[in-house]
């Protein structure tokens, strides 16, 4: 299958982007027939141990959208392995107890006027590069790929995103918003690894903003349990503690977007898709 034809885009148009080459492995596999709006889902962490990334999926969407037509994006899978790879111990622990990046996190905060908290965690770590970072970058390049591929379409579609996937998201609908039709109906952000503003940033795009880019509802579902996003986020991100707040982990503050609180039901940053069903009729 030709990368993005799968949604109607036309091939030759998709390999003029520039970031198409950048992306390793870049795919929109259909996985479930049905009717529109379609839905287009996408990962932000993988586990090597779950050959099978789609089912759970189509399993969590199975009463909201039991009708439609449900799309997966593939891409940079063995970089999304990596990061689990890399912080393993805190993305199964969901917790910071005995790790080394505990030791990192009080160490940059004692020091964050003479050491970047970024670059003494990749020391502790002993990281030659920072995965988090490359992935973050490999998001928004993916995000505006997907948004050329859907704009060439005449179809509405629901996005649905986890993790760095929400991130893809964005980018997607910041390529969006200048369009003068509307491609995107609603939104679904699970434990989003994206800031929740923009304040004193002119190089982002506000929330604000992007939900010119959706004819229904922005909804962003966060959990105060998500270990991941409390911590490798901020480290990940090479942010001042006081800042980068991950939408994961906050409402979104924009008074268009509707913020859930799923704390009661996803007690770390993995836990989204196996309570989709659940969360989803909240």
């Amino acid at each position: 299958m030709l990368p993005g034809s799968a949604l109607g885009g036309r091939y030759g148009a998709v390999i003029s982007n520039s970031y198409f080459g950048d992306i390793d492995g870049f795919e929109i596999v259909k996985i479930k027939p049905g009717i529109e709006p379609i839905i287009i889902c996408i990962d932000g962490f993988l586990n090597e141990e779950n050959k099978n990334a789609t089912q759970p999926w189509i399993d969590g969407l199975e009463e909201k959208y039991k009708k439609n037509t449900i799309y997966y994006v593939k891409w940079e899978s063995k970089r999304l392995m990596s990061l689990v790879t890399s912080f393993g111990q805190v993305i199964s622990s969901e917790g910071l107890k005995n790790t080394t990046l505990k030791a990192t996190l009080s160490a940059s905060k004692a020091v964050a006027t003479k050491v970047a908290p970024l670059g003494l965690a990749i020391q502790t770590l002993g990281l030659a590069t920072n995965p988090w970072s490359v992935a973050s970058i490999k998001a928004y390049q993916t995000g505006a790929l997907l948004a050329d591929i859907i704009a060439r379409t005449d179809k509405e579609y629901i996005l649905i995103g986890h993790s760095l996937g929400a991130r893809v998201i964005y980018s997607c609908l910041a390529s969006l918003k200048t369009k003068d039709k509307y491609f995107i109906k609603d939104v679904h952000l699970l434990g989003g690894a994206v800031d929740k503003n923009c304040e004193n940033d002119d190089s982002r795009v506000c929330w604000s903003e992007l939900h010119n880019s959706v004819s229904g509802k922005i909804r962003n579902y966060y959990s105060k349990n998500d270990t991941v996003l409390q911590t490798l986020y901020k480290v990940g991100e090479g942010v001042k503690f006081e800042f980068g707040d991950p939408i994961g982990r906050h409402p979104i503050e924009n008074e268009k977007i509707d913020n859930i609180d799923v704390t009661e039901y996803i007690k770390g940053h993995t836990e989204y898709k196996q309570n989709l069903n659940k969360i989803l009729q909240v």
